[in-house]
């Protein structure tokens, strides 16, 4: 794992990019990790890296378990159709 300044990063993004294709790269700003840069191993670890990080589909995951609890049912069409909302 490297850690570099921000500055630096917008300077060498290139070479940001190359490192971490080794290991993921640490960009702080004002000495406070602001950003990581990782390489994703295939379109799968992408989708899976995009969507943990995604607020609005835990929210809707979160929702929809306490639905199911109270015996509320929700399809896997209608599920990503919530998902994919605005």
């Amino acid at each position: 794992m490297k850690l570099i300044p921000l500055s630096q990063a917008k300077n060498t993004l290139s070479q940001v990019v190359l490192d971490a294709a080794e290991s993921p790269v640490i960009i702080t700003k004002n000495g406070v990790a602001a950003a990581v840069v990782i390489v994703p191993e295939n379109d799968d670890d992408l989708e899976r890296l995009v969507l943990y990080r995604s607020k609005k589909l835990h929210e809707l995951l979160n929702a929809r378990v306490a639905a199911a609890k109270s015996g509320a049912k929700l399809g896997f069409d209608e599920f990503w159709a919530e998902v994919g909302k605005d």
